[in-house]
């Protein structure tokens, strides 16, 4: 029979040991109805997995995703007594849907939740209650929607995935966080400003803002290299962010940059210190002035900075000082002059777009090239195509809008990984 500290097992600790060696582990009757309510209000019984949870014999801590530690030891006389919590609950893709009943909140030794993948909506704010252990919170993935999220009293969470819901209002309700590692709001239509405070994220490794409806400037303490000493990845894109972009604090730990399809504008000089940098999308703004920013970004593999105004040239000096460069999108901008064979020649380039600008001369050859995808159409490209135009290793090809005249190389023929 289940009573406050009920009896659940004794365990010797050696072999033959007297009763004073015992450890008692004891349980708390109240999380027995805080997870009883848990279950009937979020469907438990169309569960994918719900084992031991409809047991009325069975201890809390046989439940399908449920961790327990024993904790709070005393030691009387005879024996060590302990009572065992729940630490982890971890329901990911289980066919959960309803509410979260707010009775989940009385769990107070919660250190991990994950019910990402389900089906469960209402508020979240439950979790608002007071769970000082509570370190990871993921709730990615569901069908929660609408009203303000306040989470700001979870000063020991490092984990808060919201991605994937239909969130709304701003982000104030989580300012206070000031442990986070990972903030993941992808995917939802919160809106507003990104708030002052989260300059005060300071271990933050990963902030994932993209496809929302946020807008207004980048906070100027995004530019501080004392901000976000720890920073790997920074995720703006598909929002009404306005203004000039300067990231240059997070050159020493950035490697993810997204902030397409945003309202940004000015030069690329705020990138221009990203030098462990890997990927970056700039795509779909306002861009302008030159690429040689781009010169000091010497680790990077991906280049997406299409659907700008940029101008210049397609600078030959990226085949030198970006020599791992994979990947280079640069399509429907202003770029002019010619297109030089160091480019198509760098040793790891396989995807090459350059569609749509006022790119002239000549086309080089492709036969040292390790161009995969290759597109060039709608610019000022004249004279003949060259004998080496068709690599081996050429897929795709799109050159047509420029200026091209002669014939078609013979060695076409050779390019027998080009589609016909």
């Amino acid at each position: 029979m289940r009573g406050s500290l009920a009896v659940i097992c004794v365990l010797l600790l050696f072999y033959g040991a007297s009763i004073s060696n015992a450890v008692i582990e004891l349980e708390d009757s109240g999380t027995y109805g805080a997870l009883g309510a848990f279950f009937q209000s979020t469907s438990g019984s169309s569960w994918t997995k719900n084992d031991n949870w409809t047991n009325s014999s069975a201890s809390y801590c046989s439940y399908y995703g449920l961790t327990c530690q024993c904790l709070n030891l005393t030691v009387p006389v005879n024996a060590t007594y302990c009572t065992r919590y729940v630490t982890h609950m971890n329901l990911t893709d289980n066919n959960l849907s309803g509410e979260i009943s707010p009775y989940l909140g009385f769990i107070t030794s919660l250190g991990v939740v994950d019910l990402s993948f389900n089906r469960l909506s209402g508020s979240v704010n439950l979790f608002n209650t007071g769970l000082p252990y509570l370190a990871i919170l993921k709730l990615d993935h569901n069908l929660f929607s609408g009203g303000s999220v306040t989470l700001n009293t979870l000063t020991s969470l490092q984990v808060l995935t919201l991605n994937d819901n239909a969130f709304t209002n701003g982000l104030g309700g989580f300012v206070g966080l000031n442990i986070l590692a990972l903030l993941d709001l992808t995917n939802n239509y919160f809106t507003g400003k990104i708030p002052l405070e989260f300059g005060k994220f300071n271990l933050i490794q990963a902030l994932k803002l993209g496809n929302n409806t946020m807008t207004g400037p980048i906070p100027p303490s995004f530019s501080d290299p004392e901000t976000f000493p720890f920073i790997q990845a920074l995720e703006l894109y598909g929002n009404h962010f306005v203004g000039n972009l300067n990231v240059n604090g997070m050159g020493g730990t950035l490697l993810l940059l997204n902030v397409s399809n945003n309202n940004f504008y000015g030069d690329l000089k705020g990138i221009s210190n990203l030098t462990n940098v890997q990927a970056i999308d700039m795509s779909l703004n306002a861009f302008d002035g030159t690429l040689h920013p781009l010169l000091g970004l010497k680790n990077v593999l991906q280049i997406i900075l299409g659907h700008n105004s940029l101008t210049g040239e397609i600078l030959k000096e990226i085949a030198t000082s970006l020599p791992q460069l994979g990947w280079l999108d640069v399509q429907v901008n202003l770029l002019s002059g010619p297109l030089y064979q160091e480019i198509v020649s760098m040793p790891y380039l396989g995807y090459f777009n350059f569609a749509s600008n006022s790119i002239q001369g000549s086309m080089p050859s492709l036969d040292q090239s390790q161009i995969v995808y290759l597109q060039g159409n709608f610019n000022l490209l004249n004279g003949t195509l060259p004998d080496g135009l068709f690599s081996s290793r050429v897929q795709y090809l799109l050159l047509f809008g420029n200026r091209f005249e002669g014939s078609i190389p013979r060695t076409i023929g050779q390019a027998k990984s080009l589609p016909v």
